[in-house]
């Protein structure tokens, strides 16, 4: 990569390009590390149920002690490649993010690294480029948690010579049950000034409405509705974009569908035809899975008039799923994408030496855990990752927990620890 200097007007052109670029591959690779959802990694967006309510469904056996994530992902967007390369620390959380990429001739190598608090929840996401091997500041992002270990606050800064600038920050509001009900971004332009909101309405527990604001004069302004409807099992179906104008028309929808394995097979986009009140075909992305349940491709498809045909020019939006349905990352324009996974010890180091039991199993109320090693603590978390119960006492209270699949782990007093999973009924 050839040195820029920003101060040479010689090179003030390609500067620019590499502003451009950067803030367009920062936002990609933040995208990946708020939306990546599995036991033991980082979900600062954890009750945001955009997709996450398949997880629930889907979490097999098998994969609980042997948890998948991505190693090597590769993106086309029907003109530029991109390529993204993760490592993972010892206990199978995100350590660091690279990427080399071009757009308009220019090219920047970009290193993500994720450092994390006491409760090993993401606390700073730093993004840097590599110029002749050496890593220069261009922006970070630091996250702080309620008592609930839910994101509260999200601050980003750009660096400015010798200084990091705060640009930017983010809110997170929940109801009592934790679920996310809003999130408020400010901007710091000569102050801090509203620049968008979400809010979230849900239904049962699930989400039914996202909708966005823009700020305006003194007052939120609608912008977007997704309206999300759902199976009896609780999977998306489809999610119809709305834009507002004096009232929601319906814009786009995007079509979920499964196997009989429960896997996602594709995702249709449709636009609305107002004229006709009907929906037309317009773009799919098909996924393909491997051995283990894991996304490992997808290709992207247009519609013709009556049938899908194969367009490398075309992207697409995509969330693809791992880990039987229970991890996901989000990309945009999207038209072929290659994922390669590696094998990680999710919730710390483990002692397969040690014998323990979890009783009843299925649980109901309750649920007590034995074991041969002294005990120091006992951590219980659902398939999102979320931390539900840490205590000393050998006896968990399950009456206030959802039904479905828990992973129980046990920290020894020399340490380490053990885990299980649970049903709760």
């Amino acid at each position: 990569m050839n040195n820029i200097n920003p101060t040479s007007q010689r090179n003030k052109t390609e500067y620019q390009k590499m502003k451009k670029l950067l803030k367009k591959l920062t936002f990609a690779l933040a995208s990946i590390a708020i939306t990546t959802n599995a036991f033991g990694q980082i979900t600062p967006q954890a009750n945001d149920e955009r997709l996450i309510s398949i997880a629930k469904q889907y979490v097999h056996n098998q994969h609980l002690n042997n948890w998948y994530e991505p190693e090597t992902i590769s993106l086309f967007d029907g003109t530029t490649p991109s390529n993204f390369d993760f490592t993972y620390n010892e206990i199978g959380k995100i350590a660091t993010i690279s990427t080399i990429v071009s757009e308009e001739g220019v090219q920047m190598e970009l290193l993500m690294t994720f450092t994390y608090n006491s409760a090993n929840l993401v606390d700073n996401i730093l993004v840097q480029t590599i110029i002749a091997s050496t890593p220069i500041n261009l922006s970070k992002s630091v996250f702080t948690y309620n008592a609930s270990n839910l994101v509260q606050t999200e601050m980003n800064y750009t660096y400015a010579v010798t200084q990091w600038i705060e640009t930017q920050k983010s809110e997170y509001q929940y109801d009592e049950e934790n679920y996310l009900t809003s999130v408020i971004t400010q901007n710091n332009i000569n102050g801090w000034t509203n620049d968008s909101k979400v809010d979230y309405t849900y239904e049962y527990g699930l989400l039914i409405i996202e909708t966005e604001y823009e700020w305006g004069e003194n007052t939120w302004v609608y912008e977007v509705n997704h309206v999300y409807e759902y199976d009896f099992l609780d999977r998306v179906i489809s999610i119809t974009d709305q834009e507002w104008s004096n009232n929601f028309q319906n814009t786009a929808k995007f079509v979920y569908s499964y196997n009989s394995d429960g896997l996602l097979t594709d995702i249709i986009e449709q636009e609305w035809e107002a004229s006709s009140n009907v929906w037309n075909n317009d773009d799919q992305a098909v996924f393909t899975y491997d051995a283990n349940n894991n996304c490992i491709g997808s290709t992207c498809n247009e519609w013709n008039g009556s049938s899908w045909v194969s367009n490398p020019s075309e992207s697409v939006d995509i969330t693809f799923f791992y880990n039987d349905m229970a991890s996901s990352m989000e990309f945009e324009n999207v038209s072929t994408m290659t994922v390669t996974y590696t094998t990680v010890n999710h919730l710390g180091i483990e002692n397969n030496d040690v014998n323990f039991d979890i009783f009843p199993n299925p649980a109901n109320n309750y649920f007590k855990v034995e074991c041969e090693e002294d005990i120091n603590s006992i951590e219980v978390f659902n398939v999102t990752g979320q931390l539900i119960t840490k205590q000393s006492s050998t006896t968990i209270n399950t009456a206030d927990y959802e039904s479905g699949m828990y992973l129980v782990k046990v920290i020894l007093e020399n340490g380490s620890s053990i885990s299980k999973k649970i049903m709760v009924q």
